[in-house]
């Protein structure tokens, strides 16, 4: 899901959309940072609806994050660097082909 501004029901709607696909795994913990919409009642409501526990970086620690935040990292590097998308479509259809390149075929440092 993609929209002009993070809000609590953006990352409400897209946690559902999440769960609806995912293919047979449990989602039992959700790792989070402390940003407003993840610490909404709206959110936390839906997480406790669906037995999701919800784990929360401590306040000015990115580090307990570290997978995410690396990733972003190597999404700005990787992509945006190099790339403009001049409409959300286009943005959304670039993001999803960076997705599939990163998941797919991009070598992992962790697997050298």
């Amino acid at each position: 899901m993609v929209d002009d501004t993070e809000t609590a029901k953006l990352v409400t709607e897209t946690f559902k959309l999440a769960i609806e696909n995912e293919y047979g795994a449990v989602t039992e913990i959700l790792h989070s940072d402390r940003g407003s919409d993840y610490v909404s009642g709206m959110f936390n409501t839906t997480l406790s609806a669906e037995g999701v526990l919800h784990s929360m970086s401590r306040p000015g620690e990115p580090g307990d994050n570290s997978s995410i935040e690396s990733f972003w990292s190597h999404m700005k590097e990787e992509y945006f660097r190099f790339y403009t998308s001049n409409t959300k479509q286009e943005l959304i259809d670039n993001i999803a082909e960076f997705m599939s390149w990163y998941n797919n075929e991009r070598r992992q440092s962790t697997l050298k």
